[in-house]
């Protein structure tokens, strides 16, 4: 005797255990997928943070007007140091630059140039302020709005990785003009 509403052999439930089954594999692989994929872009960030940091130092201590401030018989040795603490950024953004998408690996590598180019012109304003090689002050100030602009475009360009690897646009970080 077969009680009232039970589940009997050839009832239509039956096609839906495979149904169910497929959708229970099909949720988990998705499901899993997700977490993967969630784990992948935190770590990605946590990696960005490690390299945009040293960036972000660097760019404070490359500043012009504060190298051409200070400018005095140590700023080779300091400037040496800069380029030094340059290349070991430029190593890990180049590495973090495979792992990214191709638009913010085309703006990691921008950095990159920019960076070098930030150094080079500071140095250049430093030398033309100590050595006063009847340049004058007017090439003085084209050799200082270059480093500017280098420094800003890096620094622009720092942000801009930044929100790449956040994956979102930063409404509270104003960008230099």
């Amino acid at each position: 005797m077969v009680r009232p509403g039970a589940v009997t052999a050839g009832s239509e439930l039956d096609m839906l255990d495979p149904a169910s089954i497929a959708l229970g594999l099909f949720g988990g692989v998705g499901g899993s997928y997700v977490v993967e994929r969630y784990r992948h872009r935190q770590d990605l960030r946590r990696r960005g943070a490690a390299v945009l940091g040293p960036i972000f130092t660097l760019l404070v201590d490359a500043d012009p007007d504060r190298l051409g401030m200070n400018a005095g018989d140590h700023s080779q040795g300091h400037l040496q140091e800069l380029e030094r603490r340059r290349a070991e950024c430029n190593t890990t953004l180049e590495t973090l630059a495979i792992e990214l998408p191709p638009a913010a690996a085309k703006r990691a590598k921008a950095l990159a140039v920019e960076l070098h180019n930030a150094i080079h012109q500071a140095s250049w304003l430093v030398s033309d302020l100590l050595n006063r090689s009847g340049s004058g002050v007017a090439n003085i100030e084209q050799t200082r709005d270059r480093a500017r602009a280098h420094h800003t475009t890096a620094y622009n360009l720092a942000v801009a990785l930044g929100d790449d690897l956040r994956g979102s646009r930063s409404w509270f970080r104003r960008r230099r003009t």
